[in-house]
């Protein structure tokens, strides 16, 4: 199995950016997952320019879903392919969160979007719910809090 960072190293297509000490965290966290070798479905808020959902996709279980939410309507020109979900919305919004995400439960949620404390907090509330029992919750870039 390649490595969060050599799949990100070697990744061409859409630019995403990471803080490399996500590297070898995410290999830890997600080692289970992958040795497992089953799909999950995760979501990751904060798309950007949307390189992260496509190293998802190689990164995890083949078959797995992958959705992605931001608020910036230039994500919408981005072409994905199978298996990654866009939606174009705020993750701060409690009744679009809620519609959206209604009939879907996550094996991981990853929390990339404003950094803002409020906005986090908001999002935990609103998506913890629609955690599976024993998913992670991942939260970003804690020191770039506003």
């Amino acid at each position: 199995m390649e490595t969060y960072e050599s799949l990100f190293t070697n990744h061409k297509g859409l630019i995403s950016d990471k803080w490399i000490h996500y590297f070898y965290v995410y290999d830890s966290i997600f080692q289970n997952i992958r040795n497992k070798n089953k799909p999950i479905t995760i979501l990751e808020i904060g798309v950007q320019r949307g390189g992260s959902l496509e190293i998802w996709k190689k990164y995890l279980p083949e078959g797995s879903q992958i959705h992605g939410i931001d608020i910036n309507p230039n994500c919408c020109k981005i072409n994905f392919s199978e298996n990654i979900h866009f939606h174009l919305g705020d993750a701060g919004d409690i009744d679009f969160m809620t519609k959206t995400f209604e009939n879907i439960i996550f094996d991981v949620i990853l929390d990339d979007g404003s950094h803002i404390c409020s906005d986090v907090i908001t999002t935990f509330k609103t998506m913890f719910p629609r955690l599976k029992n024993g998913g992670i919750y991942i939260v970003e870039d804690l020191q770039t809090s506003y």
